[in-house]
């Protein structure tokens, strides 16, 4: 069993780059960055962290096949490259594939629920409320423009959700801001609005990014590993990926149910179809991800 890293007991996953560095050795590979979110179990960022960590094992796993093959003696220089290529496209590959599909489908949900906050703006028939918001831009206009930096910068955290109404209502060049202190009160504004499904969207963007740097780095690091070029790899790694099979997830009220193709059922999907499964928004993507005609409407459900 293995000992929970330091990091790993604060909740903090991964690493800081793609490779592991040597042991006393300043890192030299492309950085991911470490993985500091606590998503929800069963949630889009969990699986999110699921594509993360199995990027960066996978990393681990062709250094790892090419190391312990060294030392097993039964490779000439020509076999140990060979063994790791096929190693890296058989085994490796499709787990970048899925990834890059889940990640894919995850940025749309992500940008389908930032679609749904908007700021709702003040009440325009309340007169003493918009007199009030007209004194706080009084206010901020009144001092020099580091004092209004400063006050902005210093005090956006637990600014009053009306003054960022305050400053939302009108544009820069009225308030006195600058476009990116006018963007920050609106985000404080609609967090006061939408508090937790904006956290959610926060959460879920912040893990696209760490996912996606994992996958794309990751894949490139095993290319690099294996000593071949990027087509030649992609030609030897295309029927595997092709096999790999991203599962067809939908989501039905609370419950996360898969679309059977085969058996043309909806169905609980398997742990595996969980954690590799993808939501996708219609058969066309679905064949992309597997290799299927974008056109054979007869095996959608």
């Amino acid at each position: 069993m293995n000992t929970p890293t330091a990091g790993e007991k604060f909740g903090i996953l991964g690493r800081r780059t793609i490779r592991k560095p040597a042991p006393g050795q300043p890192a030299t590979s492309g950085h991911v960055g470490l993985w500091d979110l606590a998503p929800k179990a069963g949630s889009t960022a969990h699986r999110l962290q699921q594509i993360y960590v199995s990027a960066l094992s996978s990393v681990d796993a062709i250094e790892a096949r090419k190391a312990e093959a060294a030392r097993s003696g039964k490779f000439t220089p020509d076999g140990l490259k060979a063994d790791a290529l096929q190693f890296a496209a058989q085994q490796l590959s499709p787990v970048f594939h899925r990834g890059k599909h889940q990640i894919a489908a995850a940025k749309r949900e992500a940008a389908e629920l930032r679609s749904l906050i908007k700021l709702q703006p003040a009440d325009r028939t309340d007169l003493v409320a918009a007199m009030l918001r007209a004194e706080m831009r009084d206010f901020l206009r009144s001092k020099p423009q580091a004092a209004r930096d400063a006050f902005i910068a210093e005090n956006l955290e637990t600014i009053e959700p009306e003054m960022a109404l305050a400053f939302s209502e009108v544009p820069p060049q009225i308030s006195g801001i600058s476009t990116v202190q006018r963007d920050a009160l609106i985000e404080r504004a609609m967090e006061a609005q939408h508090g937790e499904v904006l956290r959610e969207v926060k959460e879920l963007e912040a893990a696209l990014v760490l996912a996606e740097r994992a996958v794309e780095l990751g894949r490139e690091e095993i290319i690099k590993e294996v000593g071949t070029d990027p087509q030649q790899f992609n030609e030897l790694a295309a029927p595997y990926e092709s096999r790999a099979g991203v599962a067809w997830l939908r989501k039905s009220g609370d419950k996360v149910i898969v679309v059977d193709l085969d058996r043309k059922v909806n169905r609980q999907p398997t742990q595996q179809e969980l954690e590799t499964g993808a939501y996708f928004a219609d058969f066309a993507e679905y064949a992309m991800a597997n290799g299927l005609p974008a056109d054979d409407r007869s095996a959608a459900a």
